[in-house]
């Protein structure tokens, strides 16, 4: 069964890659990716808020490594060092097409930005189609008959609308980290013994263990959703009844990825510097007080503190229900015998249900805890980060949700109707849905693009020229140009890049 039966992990069938190129569905989604991605991108992607800290370059990393000192944002090396790797590959480009050409800095951005968000992308989607499609046994090539066209433009369309273009900020330190983060916990998870399949394909053991390196030290709460949701895993899989488990691939990569996690959080309690600026009661304090003095809190502290209890007792319910399930297994009731077949039929499906659940809970607790420390609504989509922390569990629902939407039921007639019905409603939805409000991306374009031009041409600093876009009213994340209310070193970063690429030495501010 499925939590109970030792799955042993082989190495990759050889037919699984020549299944993957026998799919024309995944080039055709790759297809739509790329041409879909790089012009959304291009028509929306201009520099705002943090992005202008980037060319800046005082505080950047010359190569992937923690700094040990206050000055340091701790656990941000993927935000540090990537972004001062974009900036030096961007300029690189720039400066040649600018000799050669006269290219302008505002296109050539987003050029940079549309080339390099739809490669990352099709890397996601590639990955995904490869995981779901081509690895899982469950489907058993049943994707053939029609070359698997619309799942991979379902999901296609679940990565567009998933991974949209906000800023490059967001994409750096937040959606790349979060998509190697799902990229090694789903790896691991496939090498322990309660979930693993025979001759199903994965990263190398070498290159995750790497990758675990650089994930554990991009972003501090995935470290900790990473740590809790390791230690989650094991519990799922115990007891381990054999010695061989502590010398199998699962527990190296285990004990690395967790030791890294572990070291990543140490050293973000000892330097981070972000405990003195907050001024809001201790997390267990407002726990408390969600008990016995509920009407102290507002709505918000009270609905973290409900998103952190589900979040802890759905996983204690979990690991208490385990070993009532697999006592029930091995006494071989009717009940369980009943199910049991179902559950053998949908392994891929409950598996992956799992490592949602995995991931799910401690992405609960931990956000929640942020929240409350913070007072800021971290689950929110609309604000910054928008919904980057929830990121990892997010990927980790697309094959709980794209398996069941293709495989269910597969050749009768009525849910077959029913599921090619499902995925061309969301595809048509979501192409809409990637695809709007290009008028307005491109007004707000041109708005800019004269800005920069007349910030060229107006050398008086006393001048604060209209833009049209009414800045103050916008977050300063998303603010692309420098307004006279601004923080002070952002308005000198605005300077600096003005003088850089523009070559006006002057504080230009708008409005």
């Amino acid at each position: 069964m499925f939590l109970t039966k030792n799955w042993s992990a082989e190495r990759p069938d050889p037919a699984q890659s020549g299944q993957a190129r026998d799919m024309p569905g995944r080039v055709i989604g790759q297809v739509t990716v790329l041409l879909v991605a790089w012009c959304v991108t291009y028509n929306k992607a201009y520099i705002t808020g943090d992005d202008f800290s980037t060319f800046d370059g005082a505080r950047w990393l010359p190569m992937f490594l923690p700094r040990l000192h206050p000055e340091w944002i701790p656990n941000r090396v993927v935000d540090m060092y990537g972004r001062n790797l974009l900036v030096h590959v961007f300029d690189v480009f720039y400066f040649s097409a600018k000799l050669l050409f006269g290219a302008h800095f505002f296109f050539a951005y987003k050029m940079f930005n549309a080339t390099l968000s739809a490669i990352f992308l099709c890397f996601v989607y590639r990955y995904f189609v490869d995981l779901i499609l081509v690895q899982e046994p469950s489907l058993g090539g049943q994707q053939k008959r029609d070359g698997g066209i619309l799942p991979s433009l379902f999901i296609a369309f679940i990565t567009l609308s998933m991974l949209p273009w906000t800023t490059e900020v967001i994409m750096v330190c937040y959606q790349v980290p979060a998509f190697l983060s799902f990229v090694v916990l789903a790896e691991l998870f496939k090498l322990m013994p309660r979930f693993s399949v025979q001759g199903q394909a994965g990263v190398p053991i070498p290159w995750l263990v790497t990758l675990g390196f650089v994930v554990a030290f991009s972003l501090e709460a995935y470290s900790a959703i990473i740590l809790a949701a390791i230690m989650f895993a094991w519990v799922l899989n115990y007891p381990w009844r054999s010695s061989r488990v502590w010398r199998s691939q699962a527990f190296v990569v285990s004990g690395f990825l967790a030791a890294f996690c572990v070291a990543a959080l140490v050293v973000t309690v000892r330097y981070s510097q972000r405990p003195e600026a907050l001024e809001k009661s201790s997390p267990i304090k407002q726990v408390a007080e969600f008990f016995v003095a509920n009407k102290l809190l507002s709505y918000d502290a009270k609905l973290y503190c409900g998103v952190l209890l589900a979040g802890g007792l759905g996983a204690l319910f979990i690991a208490v229900f385990l070993p009532f399930y697999r006592r029930l297994a091995q006494g071989g009731t009717t009940v369980v015998g009943w199910i049991a077949p179902v559950l053998q039929r949908n392994f891929s499906l409950i598996r992956w249900m799992v490592f949602l659940l995995i991931v799910l809970f401690p992405t609960m607790i931990v956000v929640s805890l942020i929240s409350l420390e913070t007072d800021y609504n971290y689950f929110s989509l609309n604000t910054y980060p928008w919904g980057g922390l929830l990121l990892i569990a997010a990927f980790f629902a697309v094959p709980a949700i794209v398996l069941p939407t293709i495989c269910f039921l597969e050749g009768n007639f009525l849910s077959d109707t029913a599921r090619i019905f499902l995925m061309m409603l969301f595809i048509s939805g979501a192409a809409i849905h990637a695809m709007r409000a290009s008028s307005q991306y491109y007004d707000n374009s041109i708005k800019i693009l004269n800005a920069y031009r007349a910030a060229g041409r107006d050398f008086n600093s006393t001048t604060v020229i209209d833009t049209g876009l009414s800045l103050n009213s916008l977050p300063l994340e998303a603010r692309p140009l420098p307004t006279a209310r601004g923080p002070s070193d952002f308005i000198l970063a605005y300077q600096k890049f003005f003088k850089k690429y523009y070559n006006v030495n002057t504080k230009v501010l708008f409005k």
